[in-house]
């Protein structure tokens, strides 16, 4: 099989790369994450001990 001519390649497909979640993305996926923290902490009636459990995993 012949090789390819590496200075036929379009020059945009060397900027490719792994995809990256975005900024507004990954404060979604936290804010996600602090409402199931608080619904965690609210389905054991209140109790400290647990909520701070669950906030420094």
């Amino acid at each position: 099989m012949k090789p390819r001519n590496g200075h036929a390649c379009a020059p945009i497909m060397r900027k490719g790369g792994p995809h990256q979640a975005s900024n507004s993305a990954k404060r979604a996926q936290q804010k996600r994450q602090l409402h199931k923290t608080v619904r965690e902490y609210k389905a054991t009636d209140g109790r400290l001990d647990h909520f701070w459990a669950l906030v420094s995993a």
